[in-house]
């Protein structure tokens, strides 16, 4: 028997032109949505590659160095008081407005460093990092400004709140991401690896160098003629001290959080 033959409607012409046309816009329409979708899968590389890493990846570790570096500050000032520290409720109190702002701040500094030298941020100077750490800190507080502030601020008073409120986090974030950095830089070049010792030492001492920074300002700004230099340097050490007891191990924890989890992130990559 010889191969079948088409009968009835298959065999006239029309049919067999109108399933040609079929076959061949089937055909075309296939091509096209495997172009979009290859241009589409295209242009989120493209984009993804611009990026130090995933803006996930950032985001969670600034996040949540944020949420516990307030907790164990807000504890610490708990047990100097006298009141009863609580690290949990902290925690939940301090998520609504830490979480984003630190989100936004790791984001937006580790992105900075990328790009001031995409091959290699490592070799930046203190003065490239604190640039890139004071526009991070500047974007992510303008950003998250309205979660922290009070609900009864409202009109001009909100934005002269604000600017006071950007005014004095600014410098003291933008020094402590800078200095967390330069610290791990230099155990680094002593010999000692990036562990959870020195990261959690090189944030106590970002801590500390940033609230020296803060209370040598207040010194100098404030009018005190009468007192003598011994006077002075004793009136920092007495405010000084209880502010490097309660910021140098939040700090700490927050260096450890956020390096530690970025430094992951990024071996991974390495690693794939």
């Amino acid at each position: 028997r010889g191969p079948c033959r088409p009968h009835g409607v298959l065999r006239l012409p029309w049919f067999r032109r109108f399933r040609r046309l079929s076959e061949r816009s089937r055909s075309q329409s296939s091509t096209e949505c495997a172009e979009k979708a290859q241009t589409l899968q295209t242009q989120q590389t493209q984009w993804a590659q611009g990026l130090a890493m995933p803006l996930w990846q950032t985001m969670l570790a600034g996040g949540l160095a944020c949420v516990f570096h307030r907790a164990v500050a807000g504890s610490i000032e708990d047990m100097m008081r006298g009141r009863q520290a609580s690290v949990a409720q902290n925690i939940l109190k301090f998520s609504k407005g830490g979480f984003p702002f630190g989100a936004l701040c790791c984001s937006f500094y580790v992105n900075f460093l990328h790009f001031s030298a995409p091959s290699a941020s490592d070799t930046l100077g203190p003065f490239e990092r604190f640039s890139c750490a004071s526009a991070a800190v500047t974007l992510a507080s303008i950003a998250t400004y309205p979660l922290n502030a009070q609900h009864s601020i409202r009109g001009s008073a909100l934005y002269k709140h604000g600017m006071k409120a950007l005014a004095s986090t600014n410098p003291v974030a933008a020094v402590e991401l800078c200095s967390i950095d330069m610290a791990r830089h230099l155990g680094n070049s002593y010999g000692y690896s990036s562990g959870f010792g020195l990261l959690f030492a090189s944030g106590c001492a970002a801590g500390c160098v940033a609230q020296s920074v803060v209370h040598a300002h207040n010194a100098l700004t404030q009018s005190c003629e009468t007192r003598t230099r011994k006077e002075k340097f004793q009136a920092f050490c007495r405010a000084a001290g209880p502010s490097f007891l309660k910021h140098a191990p939040a700090v700490g924890v927050n260096s450890l959080v956020r390096v530690g989890l970025v430094t992951h992130f990024m071996n991974q990559q390495t690693d794939i």
